[in-house]
């Protein structure tokens, strides 16, 4: 049996402790809300406005945790250029999300291309370009936007893809707001209502709040 010397706190507690977890899931759309913080919006869908947030929640652990999701993705960044001819298309560490028969936009170029085969991590190869431009590459920086997916009649299942739900944690912090007065100062009478001891407490404790 382990033991342990000094004042104990709460990693002391070893196995008996009971985090503090939220039980439900919150499913964020990092599309449509790109800077959407977790602890404004936990618990609640953005979209659907479904579900309770939590923006105040009192803890009963100094680690708390919740489960966290997110849709697929559905606008990617792309780099370098993109032939109309159809070829490689760099999409740097984003290919995961695309697979052969999606339908995506270029759209800086307004080009319309169906995903052909997925290279590697970075590459996927396209076919032609489905409105008939033609010319010289141009630039794929920006914004590809997978429009939906092209299948045949009588065509299999497509490869089944989900993402996998997390679970991140964080700690709260411990703010204090100091004030001191001698008891002197404290007993000495002056023009305002309040001694100095009880404006000074009144105003820290707002400037604590906020």
């Amino acid at each position: 049996m382990p033991s342990a010397t000094g004042i104990r706190g709460t990693a002391s507690l070893g196995v008996t402790r009971k985090y503090d977890i939220a039980d439900v899931i919150s499913l964020l759309d990092v599309n449509r809300y790109p800077l959407l913080g977790i602890l404004t919006n936990a618990g609640k869908d953005p979209a659907t406005k479904q579900g309770k947030a939590m923006k105040k929640k009192e803890t009963t652990d100094p680690e708390f945790k919740w489960f966290e999701d997110e849709y697929q993705k559905k606008v990617l960044t792309g780099s370098g250029t993109v032939d109309p001819d159809g070829g490689n298309l760099t999409l740097t560490a984003q290919t995961q999300y695309l697979q052969a028969g999606d339908v995506i936009l270029v759209a800086l170029q307004g080009w319309v291309f169906e995903v052909a085969s997925v290279t590697d991590v970075d590459v996927v190869v396209v076919g032609a370009e489905k409105g008939g431009a033609t010319g010289a590459a141009a630039s794929a920086v920006g914004d590809v936007i997978v429009l939906g997916n092209a299948n045949e009649e009588g065509a299999g299942l497509r490869e089944i893809k989900a993402t996998t739900v997390t679970k991140p944690s964080n700690y709260c912090q411990i703010f204090r707001t100091p004030i001191g007065i001698t008891e002197t100062a404290r007993n000495t009478k002056g023009w305002t209502k309040e001694n100095d001891f009880d404006y000074q407490s009144k105003k820290k404790a707002i400037e604590h709040m906020i």
